[in-house]
């Protein structure tokens, strides 16, 4: 049996590790730490005819998100996850032998999707700042070039740009190369707005934006969505499989659309206790980035998360993605996770 030859250079993705939350905090998987609300559990639970097949395109939560939008429900399209939309885009717009140019520090399944799918990889070292280099990406994007990958707020520095400055960067893009713009993470920067992230997608035709329900609380349901314009996502139905997301995750995240009150404080929050550990960091000599995800960068001693994980709180080093292991990406917990947090940080670090 002969393997795809890009297939020797994979390593496999990395997630955090998944231990026990009744014995461990875990901090290292950027998923939200609030539970669910009952109201969630008891949609999904209510489903009937699991002996049947569903309508498989998701087509009531498409209209719930074309209100939550202000676009069309023909221009948006489901994912098992955001991982799957990453490998239905490349699928769909980047042939064998085309060029993916991808940030050097950045999710990681964007180069693992575009090794499978023979393209071409453009790496784009970061600034000093450990900032997307949006120049860098201007310098290298040429005639063979399929598509760009923007991780915004960058996962795992969270780095943020603002839409003024995407906006500029966009128009600089030649239409024969197309943008993916990955949201994982916008709701919880201070730029998050919907109305602005309409106008982007109205403005550019190249342009794809992934947005996802797991750190909202639906991690374990495994759905994410792309926007476009209608002709793209018409494309993209083309490859994507049928039924690729199932009864329950669509439920769960109709329900989720519904409840915003729980998102609002969510994401509310978040923002607080993030505030909360950046301040506490830095006044214990730690080196903290600006971040406008659910999690912080930081830089500090090595060892920082064995030594955590003696204690059971789990962090994220920043190895995998790139970094020296005195990087590490924390995810912002609940406000007793956060102050279990600083209480060991000052003993190991004192």
């Amino acid at each position: 049996m002969d393997l795809k030859k890009n297939l020797t250079l994979l390593k496999p993705y990395v997630a955090g590790k998944p231990l026990s939350e009744k014995e461990y905090i875990k901090l290292n998987a950027n998923e939200c730490p609030l539970p669910l609300p009952q109201k969630l559990y008891q949609k999904t639970a209510k489903l009937r005819s699991l002996n049947r097949y569903h309508e498989g395109s998701g087509l009531a939560l498409r209209k719930k998100l074309s209100s939550l939008h202000k676009l069309d429900e023909n221009q948006f399209i489901l994912g098992n996850g955001s991982g799957e939309l990453i490998q239905l885009y490349l699928s769909a717009f980047c042939e064998k032998g085309k060029e993916a140019v991808i940030p050097e520090n950045t999710f990681s399944l964007y180069e693992i999707y575009a090794l499978l799918n023979e393209s071409k990889i453009e790496k784009i070292s970061m600034t000093p700042a450990l900032e997307i280099d949006l120049d860098k990406i201007l310098a290298c994007v040429h005639s063979d070039t399929a598509v760009i990958f923007l991780c915004n707020p960058n996962n795992p520095t969270g780095h943020t740009y603002s839409y003024e400055n995407l906006e500029s960067f966009f128009s600089k893009i030649p239409f024969t190369a197309g943008i993916f713009l990955d949201e994982a993470y916008i709701h919880f920067s201070d730029i998050y707005s919907e109305e602005k992230t309409k106008n982007l997608i109205q403005k550019f035709k190249n342009l794809f934006i992934l947005r996802t329900f797991s750190k909202m609380g639906l991690a374990g349901f495994r759905i994410g969505y792309g926007i476009s314009n209608s002709e793209t996502i018409e494309l993209l139905n083309r490859v994507r499989p049928p039924f690729n997301t199932n009864r329950y995750a669509q439920e769960a995240a109709e329900t989720m659309l519904e409840l915003k009150e729980f998102s609002l404080k969510v994401i509310q929050e978040n923002k607080k206790e993030r505030d909360f550990l950046s301040k506490q960091m830095q006044d214990l000599g730690i080196k903290v980035f600006s971040s406008g995800g659910n999690f912080i960068f930081i830089q500090s001693r090595p060892g920082l998360d064995k030594l955590l994980e003696e204690s059971k709180i789990l962090i994220r080093n920043a190895y995998s993605f790139g970094f020296s292991s005195d990087y590490y990406r924390i995810t912002v917990g609940t406000q007793k996770e956060n102050r279990i947090l600083i209480k060991n940080l000052r003993r190991i670090l004192k």
